[in-house]
Parts: C-alpha cells; sequence; structure tokens
C-alpha cells in the first residue's frame, strides 16, 4: 500500500511545480472554425445554464432563511410551474445541502436578502465577511452564456498571432478587469468558481500531467482566491474533473484568452464551463 504521507509530499510538489513553472505557447495565425461536436457540446452548455438559471430565478420566492441561517425550500413542489424540470429542481435542493452543511461548519454566512458570504479564513476573493458591500450576484455568471445563445452558428476562434508568456516564479496576483471578477462565490444554490488567465494555464497544464485534483488547488492558489485546499467544496472540484484540458482551453479560446469560470451543478449530468468576458 502506497504511504499516505508520500502522497501527500507528492501532491504538494506537483502544486508548486505547477504554479513555479516558466512556460509560454503561440497561438496560430488562423481562424478555426468550431467542428460539429464542439458546437453539439457548446449548445448543450448554453442549452442547460438557461435551464438552470431559469430553475434558479423562479425558486427564488419560495426560498427561506432559517434562524441557523440555512435555507430551504417551502412550499409543494407538485404545485410549482410545470415548466420547471424536476432534474433541475432536485439539483438545486442538493446544492442546498452542501450550502447548508458549509454554513453549519462556520465556513459560511447568510443574511436576509439571501445572500452568502465566506469566511475570510479560508476564502480571499469572492463575497467574502469582510467585504460585504462588494457583493457579486450570481446572474453575472449566467449572462455571458446566455447572449451567447442566439450566436452559436457563428462562433468561432478568431484570435490572430499571439504570444502569451506565463511567467510564474514570482507568483503574482494579475489583476484584470474581465467579468465575471476572479473568486470563489457561494448561492443559496451552489457555488462557482472564476479564474483569470494565468490561473486557468495553470489547471490546463496541470490537468494535461494527469494532476486532477491537485491541478485545482493550484489553480486556485495561483489566483489567490484560497488560504487552504479545504475551501474548494468537492462538488465543485468534481465538476471541473468532468472537463478535459482540451475543452477547457478550447471555450478559454473562444473567449479570447481572458479566463474562464465553472458553474457546479453537482447532481445535474452536464455542469458549466465558460469564458469570462
Amino acid at each position: 500500500m502506497i504511504n499516505k504521507r508520500k502522497i501527500r509530499i507528492f501532491t504538494t510538489l506537483l502544486i508548486f511545480c505547477l504554479l513555479f513553472t516558466n512556460f509560454s505557447f503561440v497561438i496560430a495565425d488562423n481562424k478555426q472554425e468550431l467542428t460539429k461536436s464542439q458546437k453539439e457540446m457548446v449548445n448543450k452548455q448554453i442549452n442547460n445554464a438557461i435551464e438552470f438559471y431559469k430553475t434558479i430565478k423562479y425558486l427564488e420566492k419560495y426560498v427561506k432563511r432559517n434562524s441557523d441561517g440555512t435555507f430551504e425550500i417551502k412550499g409543494n413542489s407538485e404545485n410549482m410551474n410545470p415548466q420547471i424540470k424536476p432534474i433541475y429542481l432536485e439539483s438545486i435542493k442538493a446544492n442546498m445541502k452542501e450550502i447548508n452543511k458549509l454554513i453549519k461548519q462556520g465556513i459560511l454566512t447568510t443574511d436576509n436578502k439571501l445572500r452568502v458570504y465566506a469566511n475570510d479564513k479560508y476564502i480571499r476573493k469572492g463575497n467574502i465577511e469582510s467585504k460585504k458591500d462588494n457583493y457579486i450576484d450570481y446572474d453575472i455568471f449566467f449572462k455571458n452564456v446566455i447572449e451567447e445563445n442566439n450566436n452559436l452558428n457563428e462562433l468561432s476562434i478568431n484570435l490572430g498571432k499571439k504570444t502569451l508568456n506565463m511567467g510564474f516564479n514570482n507568483n503574482k496576483a494579475y489583476a484584470d478587469s474581465y467579468s465575471p471578477p476572479v473568486g470563489l462565490y457561494y448561492y443559496w444554490w451552489g457555488c462557482e468558481l472564476a479564474l483569470n488567465e494565468h490561473a486557468t494555464q495553470v489547471l490546463i497544464n496541470g490537468l494535461n500531467t494527469g494532476a486532477a485534483g491537485a491541478a485545482v488547488v493550484a489553480a486556485c492558489a495561483a489566483a489567490g482566491i484560497i488560504t487552504s485546499p479545504a475551501a474548494i467544496p468537492a462538488g465543485l472540484v468534481s465538476a471541473i474533473l468532468w472537463f478535459d484540458n482540451a475543452y477547457i482551453a478550447l471555450v478559454d479560446s473562444i473567449g479570447g484568452n481572458k479566463g474562464v469560470y465553472f458553474v457546479s451543478y453537482l447532481y445535474v449530468t452536464s455542469p458549466l464551463v465558460w469564458h469570462r468576458a
């Protein structure tokens, strides 16, 4: 049996290797049309996001915050809008259970506006307790996807020729003004993770080497989002690992290499990864 201590040491070394590695890559000077299978996958992502968002907006009026800060959905599901698909309703209920666990553990807090804040001890970037005035609503994570819905047939990768040099030796926090803002965000229905381009390339590079969960931790650390790997929900890690590095790179390229973000549906067949704008 492999020694657990050796596994932890190996994982730590792998994360450091991903963080403190210099590399560069060149994007070809041509317009690359998406293949049929790629368009189908992107279309599935968009439709899934739209349905999930519609369900969230509809259910919000049924959400109650309890005295201990946890959430519950009030009302009989049989009396709800028949257009609400059961798979999304059940997914949100399952997500809410995970959020409630984190609330009870003291990792998250809530308010009467149904807002969720992360404890600064675990998360540095996101909707955190010390910066409640800078709260980011979840709508922004679906806005770009919905706007892209009518342009699916025109989707292409038109990047031009450019070389992206990623220098990680000094572990700088690369600031940008793209949307959604970099961070790990919790809401009553689930969570979302937004990575800048620097962290996105750490993730892609790590997944390419087979680092799996360690690649996710390294990407979050590279973006300055977390203070501990324990701050990353297992459901979110699973959602990210649902995609391979090639598809994440494709989505990043569609948006012009500004980074990507993930929405964890946990129990929906396909989670969401989309490009920042």
